[in-house]
């Protein structure tokens, strides 16, 4: 779980487009919690021989399906429209500052890594805020109802799942700096590797003319060579969290199908009951299933951040000027301007004006001479 503050806040410039998908998003989640209950009571009715009942449920089920992937579909273009906002804003501000004078000749700057700047790292944070945002946001407002519906049908299997959804959260935070200093030497290999090869594509004239294009092979080589390593430390790093989420999930989920089995032994609860023990552990893990596999996909977007804020991607945009609203004279004169043949004039009397707005386009009038 990682939280880049700048990104949160380019999101919240779209509060509808971010609700939106936020919304959809607990509302799919409502209809598995409720596919679960009707699961549920489906396998009681097996149980119980009463077949209108297994009917019911199993249309319910249907239906719920069908509503499902309505919503989904809805909350895939709310997320598109919401990263593609991003990705937009970002890549104007990064261009408004990157197309300057200072950029432009600062002799320490390379064009390859701006370049992967304003291509795969503007387009690696649309992942991180169409998918990954709205996936965390589910894990906090999700998880917390069906830990909740799961300690009113059994306080055992709710406390067991509950410390298993907490050490699924926290416990990859253990290796928070390590994968964020991980990931910054993954994009700083990735935009080396990109601003070496642009410079050998631009000077490989002048490369084979000097006789040094095995020199250039062989460097081009060390840097891909250097983001391998650097993409498989941060694979082990991602193993690593991954390997406790999963430890997290498994625990808590055979936790409670123990707990489910002891009591279904016991006598104590109804059928109904035990089944849809069972089938809220799985919803409870589902939202952190689904934020893993999403910040997977958003990892490249958040290495390019620093990146991105050093060339004022996230700056606020300058408040545009009004129009100016009038125009007024600001100087008269009585030039005459002369041509050959000698002191023939050929205009006078010339009026120049502004507009009340500074730093617009001046406009003059001239008055010809007749006969010139």
């Amino acid at each position: 779980m990682m939280i880049v503050r700048e990104l949160w806040r380019e999101a919240a410039r779209s509060p509808a487009l971010l609700a939106g998908a936020v919304l959809c998003l607990l509302l799919a989640s409502a209809t598995y919690l409720a596919q679960a209950f009707a699961i549920a009571g489906a396998l009681a009715a097996v149980v119980s021989g009463d077949g209108s009942q297994v009917l019911a449920a199993l249309a319910a089920i249907v239906g719920l399906a069908v509503v499902r992937m309505l919503l989904m579909l809805l909350q895939d273009a709310l997320a598109s429209h919401l990263g593609g906002h991003v990705r937009v804003a970002l890549r104007r501000r990064t261009l408004r500052t990157a197309l300057t004078a200072t950029r432009l000749h600062d002799p320490t700057g390379r064009d390859g890594a701006m370049r992967g700047a304003l291509t795969d790292g503007v387009d690696g944070t649309d992942a991180y805020v169409s998918k990954y945002i709205p996936a965390l946001a589910l894990v906090f407002l999700a998880c917390p109802i069906v830990i909740a519906m799961l300690v009113v049908v059994n306080p055992w299997a709710g406390l067991s799942a509950g410390l298993a959804v907490a050490l699924a959260l926290i416990g990859p935070l253990a290796w928070k700096r390590m994968m964020a200093r991980r990931g910054l030497d993954h994009w700083d290999s990735y935009e080396a590797l990109g601003a070496d090869y642009l410079d050998a594509l631009r000077g490989m004239a002048m490369l084979r003319a000097l006789g040094d294009v095995p020199g250039t092979r062989s460097r081009l080589q060390e840097r891909s060579e250097a983001l391998r390593r650097a993409t498989e430390r941060v694979m082990r790093g991602s193993l690593a969290e991954t390997g406790v989420i999963d430890v997290a999930i498994q625990g808590g989920t055979v936790a409670a199908i123990m707990i489910a089995v002891v009591q279904a032994a016991s006598g104590q609860p109804p059928a109904f009951a035990t089944y849809l023990i069972l089938l809220l552990v799985s919803e409870a893990f589902r939202p952190i299933r689904d934020l893993s596999r999403q910040w997977h996909a958003g990892f490249l977007g958040l290495t390019a951040v620093p990146a991105l804020r050093s060339l004022g991607a996230f700056h606020p945009d300058p408040r545009p000027h009004p129009p100016p609203s009038r125009w007024h004279p600001i100087a008269r004169a009585r030039p005459r301007f002369a041509g050959p043949p000698i002191g023939s004039t050929c205009a006078e009397s010339a009026t120049a004006t502004r507009p009340v707005m500074p730093m617009c386009s001046t406009a003059s009038t001239w008055s010809p001479v007749p006969g010139h």
